[in-house]
């Protein structure tokens, strides 16, 4: 759903006022769309593929769960034909199967967290991000899959789509001892860091960040900042997950008939 509201701004341009809400959207057929190439829409002219009615199949892709669901929110602010006074903010939330199948972001995640290639399909994806007219300031961003968690913030010069992030990998099912002893030796050594073109971003590392908040804390200084946005990150992810996981067992067990649909509600709800 979404609303869009237009006044006379006092400058003399148009103001508008959006605000755009998806809730349980499919993602895979939303990809299709955005990433549709400019000669193939219906804007450039009459062309084979529009004399040749399709089959519906092709076009109904309603039931297309290979990327899980997607929930946002976007509020958005601005002048017409202007990027001056852009404002805005939003949230997206993706879940409920593979939600990125990327051959680049698995491996990378494994390699940060000294864990050899599982091929793990990631499960949950979110983002919190706010917007002016130089870019995207991402608050928070979380990766999460079965084995392991990428958590990480930054910005995105928009239009133009140049990165600056920051991210870090952690284990979720962490081996005692092994783990920790890993988690110390990566946390001493590795934060990674993504610029560039969103299509073709470079990868580096900043390293000995918890080694300077170690030397900072021994010399009265206070934590690392870096470091406690991570972890504030990773207990947003965290929360995220277990109501995902709460939902999808309430699901269950209203298909089961152990309760009833009123338990959406949380009225049957244990």
């Amino acid at each position: 759903t979404g609303s869009v509201r237009m006044t006379r701004d006092p400058g003399g341009g148009q103001r508008y006022w959006a605000d755009i809400q998806l809730a349980e959207v499919r993602l895979a057929p939303l990809l299709v769309d955005v990433q549709a190439p400019e000669q193939a829409t219906l804007a450039d002219g009459p062309g084979e593929q529009i004399r040749t009615v399709p089959d519906a199949a092709e076009w109904d892709q309603s039931g297309d769960l290979s990327r899980g669901l997607v929930n946002a929110s976007l509020s958005l602010t601005g002048i017409v034909g202007s990027e001056s006074g852009r404002r805005g903010r939003g949230r997206i939330i993706a879940s409920g199967g593979p939600v990125v199948m990327l051959p680049l972001l698995t491996p990378l995640i494994e390699f940060s967290n000294l864990q050899p290639p599982l091929g793990d399909e990631l499960r949950l994806a979110l983002a919190s991000f706010y917007l002016d007219e130089t870019g995207v300031c991402f608050e928070d961003i979380a990766v999460l899959s079965d084995s392991v968690e990428l958590l990480g913030y930054g910005t995105m010069s928009w239009p133009g789509g140049e990165l600056d992030l920051r991210v870090r990998s952690q284990a979720v099912n962490r081996i005692p001892v092994v783990s920790g002893m890993i988690e110390t030796v990566r946390d001493e050594l590795l934060t990674t860091r993504l610029t560039g073109p969103i299509g073709s971003p470079d990868f580096s590392t900043e390293s000995f960040a918890a080694t300077r908040r170690v030397m900072g804390s021994l010399f009265g200084g206070e934590d690392n900042p870096n470091r406690r946005r991570l972890r504030d990150i990773g207990l947003s992810a965290d929360a995220a997950r277990r109501r995902i996981r709460t939902a999808e067992s309430l699901m269950d067990r209203i298909e089961a008939g152990e309760v009833s649909p009123s338990a959406r509600g949380g009225n049957d709800a244990p």
